[in-house]
C-alpha cells in the first residue's frame, strides 16, 4: 500500500495525482482525475487550488475557455483538439447529411406530380434543401484539406449553419402545407354544413337542395354581409379585420389560430439542431455562435408570424416561445463550456506530465554522460597498467574458473563421460558459500605497489569491496536435494567425486553456506543457543527440504495453500526459514535461529483468517520478494544490496499486512475505527502492521530474558 503524499508538496502531489488518474478514463474518451471529480473534501480542496493555478498561469477566458496568456499552448490544444475530434465530426457530417437526403426523398416524388400546387411546393422545399445537399458535402471536402488547415472548427460551424438554416425553413414550408390543407378542408366542411356550395358533384342530390331553399338564401344573404372588427370591437383584441361571411372565420384561422400553432410546433426544430450541434465536435467559441444565430433566427420568425393582440396571455405566450429557446441554448452553452474546459484542464495535465518525464530523461542522460566522462576521468588517473588492463580486478576467482568451466561445457569435442563430469564440478562449485565468489580485493591490494592505485580507490575498494555484505551469489539450482537423487548421483563418477569434493571444502570452510546437502538429516546443524518458546516447534528438516524443493521447482509460483498443509499452516514459518538459510542471514546478521523460529511463529498465528489478508497470501509475498533478489536478471538485485537490506526486505514481506482486519483505510478512517483515531487517519493499517510486528518482537525478548 502507497502512504498519502505529504501535506505542503503540491508539486509532488500533482504528478502522483496525474499518474494515478491517466489509467482510468472517462464517457468523453480522456483521462479523468481528481482535478475534475474530486472523491473527497481534501481532493476538493486540492482541485480548487490546482485549477486557480492553472487559470492563472495560462489564463482562461470565461466564455471561450482560449488560453489568452500563452498563445502557443492554445495552439498546441487547437491541433490537439482538431487531431482527436475531426473524423468523428465529419462522420456524424456525412451521416446527417445522408439522413436528410432519405427525409426528402417524398419532394423529389411530388416534383414530378400531375397537380401544380403539389409540385410547386415540392419544388420550393427542394430549393430549401440545396442549402444542405451541395455545401454540407463540399465543407467536409474542404475539412480534409490541407489548404484550410487551421479553419476546421469555422468549416464544420458553416456545416451546423446549414443544418440549421434547412431545417428552419423546411419548418416554414411545412407550415405553409399544412395551412393550405387545413383551410381546404375547412371550405369543405364548411359547404357540408352550409349548404352554399355544392361538395363535389356527388355530395348533395338536387331533392336535399330544393328541400330547405329558403335556408340557402339566407346563407346567402350571411355571406354576402362584410363585417369589420377593429378597436371599437370590445371583444375583438387582434389587428383590424374586415371581410364576410365564410372569409371572415378563414381570415382569423389564417392570421391568429394557425400561426400560433405552427410557431409552439417549430419551436422544436431549433432545439433539435442544438441538440445535434455536439456531434459536429463545435468548440465552446463556434457553439456559442451558432446557438446566438439560431436565437435570433427564431425571434426574427416570432415577431413576423406572431399574431398582434392586445391579450396578456398572448403577449406572455410569444415571451415563453422566446424565453424558452433561450434558456435551453443556455443550458447546452454552459454544458459545451463545461466540456470544454474538462477537455483543456486534461490537456494541461498530459502536458505537465509530459514535460516532466522529459525533464526526467533529460536528467537521466546528464547522469549517464557524467558517469562515462568520470569513468574515463578515472582510467586515464589511475592509468591501469599501461596495457589496458584495469587497475582492479573486480570478478572473484571462483567467477573466472566457472567461466572457464562453461567454456568447456559449450565445446563439441568433449566426451559424454567427460562432460558429465564437467556438469557434476559446475554443479558443485556453483553450491558452495558466498566466500568462493568474493573478489580477491585484500590479495590484489597487497601486490599494488603505493603509486598503482589512488588513496581514495584503495579506500573505497578496502572498505566496501571487501565487505562482507558485498556478494556475487546466486540462487543455487541445487540447493535442496533429497536423499534419492543424493544417492542416485552417487552411481556416477562425477555425483561422487562431487561429494568428495563437497565434504573437503565444507570442512575447509569457516562459513556457514546455505547448502542443504550439507545439513539434511539432522537437527544438530539447526541447534540453537537459545530454547524455543514452549508453543514452538523448531521446523523439521524433512519439511524443509520438501518446502526448499517446491520452491525451487516453481519459483514465482510457488503454491503457498499446499506449503500451509505441508507445514501445518505455517508457511511463514518455513518459506522465510528457508530465504534466511539462502542468503546466509543466520551468519551475516547474527540470528539466532531459535528467536527467528519464535517470530515467525507466532507471525503465522498472528494473521487473521480473511480470504485475502492471511498468512499464505504474507508468504506468497516473502517467496516472490526473496525470487526477485536472486533469479530475477541474473540476481542483478542482489548484487545491489547490501545484506542488511536483504534481511530488512524478507522480514517487511513477512509482516506487510500482519494482523489486518480486513477492511482498508478509506473504511476505517470513515467508520472511526480506534486504529484510525490512533493513527490520526494516515496510513492506518500500514503503521499498525508495523506497529503490531514490532510489540511482538518486544514481547518475545521480555518473555526470554
Amino acid at each position: 500500500m502507497i502512504a498519502p503524499t505529504p501535506l505542503g508538496n503540491t508539486g509532488e502531489s500533482m504528478t502522483m495525482t496525474l499518474r494515478s488518474s491517466m489509467a482510468r478514463r472517462s464517457s468523453l474518451g480522456v483521462p479523468v482525475s481528481t482535478l475534475i471529480f474530486p472523491r473527497s473534501a481534501a481532493d476538493r480542496s486540492e482541485a480548487n487550488k490546482l485549477t486557480k493555478a492553472m487559470e492563472d498561469k495560462f489564463g482562461f477566458h470565461y466564455v471561450t475557455n482560449s488560453f489568452t496568456q500563452d498563445p502557443l499552448v492554445e495552439l498546441d490544444f487547437q491541433a490537439y483538439y482538431t487531431e482527436t475530434n475531426l473524423a468523428p465530426a465529419l462522420y456524424a457530417s456525412l451521416v446527417c447529411w445522408l439522413i436528410w437526403i432519405v427525409l426528402t426523398t417524398p419532394d423529389w416524388v411530388g416534383f414530378y406530380d400531375d397537380d401544380p400546387v403539389v409540385r410547386a411546393a415540392s419544388a420550393l422545399r427542394l430549393w430549401v434543401s440545396m442549402l444542405i445537399y451541395i455545401p454540407v458535402p463540399t465543407l467536409v471536402a474542404c475539412c480534409r484539406s490541407w489548404y484550410f488547415i487551421g479553419h476546421e472548427q469555422t468549416l464544420l460551424c458553416l456545416v451546423a449553419h446549414c443544418f440549421a438554416a434547412g431545417i428552419l425553413g423546411q419548418g416554414l414550408i411545412k407550415a405553409d402545407d399544412y395551412t393550405r390543407y387545413f383551410l381546404k378542408d375547412l371550405n369543405s366542411l364548411f359547404s357540408l354544413a352550409f349548404h352554399d356550395e355544392p361538395f363535389g358533384t356527388s355530395g348533395w342530390t338536387d331533392s336535399s337542395m330544393a328541400a330547405d331553399d329558403s335556408s340557402a338564401a339566407m346563407d346567402s344573404a350571411i355571406n354576402a354581409t362584410t363585417v369589420s372588427l377593429d378597436g371599437s370591437t370590445d371583444w375583438w383584441i387582434y389587428r383590424n379585420l374586415e371581410s364576410s361571411g365564410r372569409d371572415l372565420i378563414f381570415t382569423y384561422i389564417n392570421r391568429v389560430a394557425i400561426p400560433m400553432v405552427h410557431l409552439n410546433m417549430n419551436l422544436l426544430r431549433p432545439m433539435l439542431v442544438l441538440l445535434v450541434a455536439p456531434l459536429f465536435k463545435l468548440d465552446a467559441f463556434h457553439y456559442l455562435f451558432l446557438a446566438f444565430s439560431i436565437n435570433l433566427e427564431f425571434c426574427i420568425l416570432v415577431s413576423l408570424q406572431y399574431p398582434d393582440s392586445r391579450s396578456t396571455i398572448f403577449v406572455v405566450n410569444k415571451f415563453l416561445l422566446v424565453f424558452t429557446l433561450v434558456c435551453v441554448s443556455a443550458v447546452l452553452v454552459i454544458r459545451v463550456r463545461q466540456t470544454d474546459r474538462f477537455l483543456r484542464l486534461n490537456f494541461l495535465h498530459a502536458k505537465i506530465v509530459e514535460k516532466r518525464a522529459r525533464a526526467s530523461h533529460l536528467q537521466k542522460e546528464i547522469i549517464l554522460n557524467e558517469n562515462k566522462s568520470l569513468k574515463r576521468m578515472l582510467e586515464e588517473r589511475v592509468g591501469g597498467h599501461g596495457d589496458g588492463s584495469p587497475p582492479l580486478d573486480f570478478d572473484s576467482p571462483m567467477a573466472k574458473v566457472l567461466l572457464d568451466l562453461k567454456a568447456l561445457q559449450r565445446a563439441t569435442e568433449l566426451s559424454p563421460e567427460l562432460r558429465e563430469n564437467l556438469d557434476g564440478s559446475v554443479t558443485l562449485l556453483m553450491r558452495k558459500g558466498q566466500n568462493l565468489f568474493a573478489p580477491d580485493i585484500h590479495e590484489q591490494l597487497k601486490m599494488k605497489r603505493d603509486g598503482d592505485l589512488d588513496g581514495d580507490i584503495k579506500s573505497w575498494a578496502t572498505t566496501v569491496l571487501a565487505n562482507k555484505s558485498y556478494t556475487r551469489n546466486r540462487r543455487a539450482s541445487a540447493v535442496f536435494q533429497s536423499s534419492a537423487e543424493n544417492s542416485g548421483s552417487s552411481n556416477s563418477g562425477s555425483g561422487g567425486r562431487a561429494k568428495e569434493s563437497e565434504k573437503s571444502m565444507a570442512a575447509g570452510s569457516g562459513n556457514s553456506s546455505v547448502s542443504m546437502g550439507s545439513v539434511a538429516g539432522t537437527n544438530a546443524a539447526r541447534s540453537v543457543e537459545m530454547r524455543l518458546h514452549p508453543e514452538v516447534t523448531a521446523p523439521s528438516d524433512e519439511v524443509l527440504n520438501a518446502v526448499g524443493e517446491l520452491m525451487e521447482r516453481d519459483g514465482w509460483s510457488v503454491d503457498t495453500f499446499q506449503v500451509a498443509q505441508m507445514t501445518n499452516n505455517k508457511p511463514i514459518t518455513f518459506i522465510t526459514y528457508i530465504a534466511f538459510e539462502q542468503h546466509n542471514l543466520f551468519e551475516l546478521c547474527s540470528v539466532n535461529k531459535s528467536t527467528l523460529a519464535n517470530f515467525l511463529h507466532f507471525l503465522d498465528i498472528g494473521y487473521h483468517r480473511n480470504p485475502y489478508h492471511n498468512n499464505c497470501h504474507a508468504a506468497d509475498v516473502v517467496s516472490s520478494v526473496e525470487y526477485l533478489i536472486s533469479v530475477m536478471d541474473n540476481g542483478y538485485l542482489q548484487d545491489l544490496l547490501t545484506y542488511q537490506e536483504v534481511f530488512a526486505a524478507i522480514v517487511a514481506a513477512a509482516i506487510h499486512d500482519f494482523r489486518h482486519p480486513g477492511k482498508n483505510n478509506n473504511f476505517m478512517i470513515k467508520s472511526g475505527s480506534d486504529l484510525a483515531i490512533e493513527f490520526s487517519d494516515s496510513s492506518v493499517l500500514e503503521r499498525m502492521h508495523l506497529a503490531e510486528a514490532f510489540f511482538l518482537t518486544k514481547d518475545l525478548f521480555s518473555t526470554s530474558s
